[in-house]
């Protein structure tokens, strides 16, 4: 059972460090998430601990760089991992529990997650010498276990691990071009992606600076021998529609309030884990807080 300390200095700073390896796995808040977790820090200071292994924070960009800028003292937790794999793996879990990621972060961190446990655990055959490995340490057996753990098939997980590699790509490319699909401010299918990350460096580039505005990348056509695309063709931005998304979310709450009623009606709360209190009550805040926020932004109507 792996153990973790925290850290408290008299005085209560520490210098921390940034790591791009791990950035890449860590997804930025939006403008207003950040503006309300600095007026929380600014008044009452960050309660939780900054999680860090080898001093590289893992987590809370945003709140360790308010804390810093306005000398506010900070706890620290030590995160024990024997290998840079198992600190990803770390991450991408953590990430996973937010709920403000797109579906395409949650891809690439399942994918992440899921490459690191691989060659963690190949990592750990070779180092001790295991000839014969359990099923539960092979490709097959992680998918399967992540594929149970978010509900997605088998299948779907190695995908997400090519996308992931693709994103990694194209980042290598235009990190730009990466953050805004990986943000969902540039449609594009997984297996667009994956073809994209296979076309020379010089079209990646030719894609991004062109048709940045494009809500629709569509490639076309493959070799056959490099099994990447030749052509690419662009469909257009749709007239805008200031109404959509609001129209989608419109029609989809209803089937939240049934589910949330239905448990409401049907649940013995006082016979429920503490676990499983934690964590309705963690997705319950974040429902509260979210809808709080749309509403004030709406106004008086």
């Amino acid at each position: 059972m792996k153990k973790e300390v925290v850290i408290v200095s008299s005085a209560g700073f520490y210098k921390l460090m940034k790591s791009e390896d791990f950035s890449r796995m860590i997804y930025p808040l939006s403008d207003d998430r950040r503006t309300n977790l600095r007026k929380s820090i600014l008044s009452d200071g960050f309660k939780s601990a900054f999680k860090v292994w080898n001093s590289i924070l893992l987590g809370d960009y945003e709140a360790y760089d308010i804390c810093r800028e306005n000398n506010i003292p900070f706890f620290v937790q030590n995160i024990i991992c024997t290998s840079i794999e198992e600190a990803y793996v770390w991450v991408c879990k953590d990430q996973l529990r937010r709920s403000d990621l797109p579906a395409e972060m949650k891809w690439y961190l399942i994918g992440q997650m899921s490459l690191s446990e691989r060659i963690s655990a190949f990592n750990y055959r070779a180092f001790h010498e295991e000839k014969n490995r359990s099923f539960e340490n092979t490709a097959a057996g992680i998918r399967m276990r992540i594929a149970k753990d978010f509900s997605v098939s088998q299948a779907s997980v190695q995908g997400y691990e090519m996308y992931a590699e693709a994103i990694d790509i194209i980042r290598s490319v235009s990190e730009e071009f990466a953050l805004n699909i990986l943000g969902s401010k540039v449609k594009i299918s997984q297996k667009n992606v994956i073809a994209i990350s296979k076309m020379p460096h010089e079209e990646i580039k030719k894609i991004k600076d062109e048709n940045y505005n494009i809500m629709y990348v569509k490639l076309h056509g493959s070799d056959n021998n490099k099994n990447c695309p030749r052509n690419f063709y662009i469909k257009q931005m749709p007239v805008y529609d200031p109404d959509a998304e609001v129209s989608s979310l419109t029609l989809t709450i209803p089937s939240w309030l049934g589910m949330i009623t239905k448990v409401y009606i049907n649940t013995d709360f006082d016979s429920i884990s503490i676990e499983a209190r934690y964590k309705l009550n963690k997705e319950l805040c974040c429902l509260r807080d979210i809808a709080a926020e749309i509403i004030a932004k709406i106004g008086e109507v």
